[in-house]
């Protein structure tokens, strides 16, 4: 339990904090909504709490960002990309999704993107099943990262942020792909 409360507090402060490209000039309007919506992500998930208790039925929708790259310690590129996820609090909830519309950019030490963003192929599905307000999200799919194409098929941690389950977030080093090369990953929504 206590490395996914760890991880999720990187999410906001380090991964998602303070983007602030939303107003360069040569942006294209697609990728400048990414970076705008990174950092109004972090703004709101920064000082919610892990939800609770999940609501027990009924389901929502998240809309939110997708950013991988291949070390967020490291690396000075990355892919950023809109994450879609729904969740069903039926019995047994379960959450499922895609990251999709991906734009190559520079990542700077916060892992934030930054530059002007080149687009990129790939979709990526987000899966989880049985969950409660943390779980496993498997992530598979290709994606683009630095002129390769990446297969991914690994797990990231997840979990519900504030008092009903208002955002949801997920993060994960390290997931295999089919090159020699894996990938960091952070979902973020709401």
């Amino acid at each position: 339990m206590k490395p996914r409360q760890a991880a999720f507090a990187l999410i906001p402060v380090v991964f998602l904090s303070a983007c602030g490209g939303g107003g360069q000039v040569g942006l294209s309007t697609e990728f400048a909504t990414l970076v705008t919506e990174a950092d109004r992500l972090s703004n709101d998930l920064a000082p919610l709490s892990a939800t609770p208790a999940l609501p027990g039925s009924g389901g929502a929708t998240y809309t939110g960002v997708v950013i991988l790259a291949d070390d967020f310690t490291t690396s000075t590129t990355g892919v950023v990309g809109t994450a879609n996820l729904t969740a069903n609090f039926n019995a047994p909830a379960a959450i499922s999704g895609t990251g999709t519309g991906f734009y190559q950019s520079g990542i700077n030490a916060s892992g934030n993107p930054t530059g002007t963003g080149t687009p990129v192929g790939g979709s990526l599905n987000f899966t989880a099943t049985g969950i409660g307000t943390t779980f496993p999200l498997a992530v598979a799919g290709t994606v683009t990262i630095d002129g390769t194409p990446r297969t991914i098929n690994g797990t990231a941690n997840g979990g519900f942020f504030g008092p009903n389950a208002e955002m949801v977030a997920a993060f994960g080093t390290d997931l295999p792909t089919t090159t020699t090369y894996d990938v960091d990953i952070a979902i973020v929504g709401d």
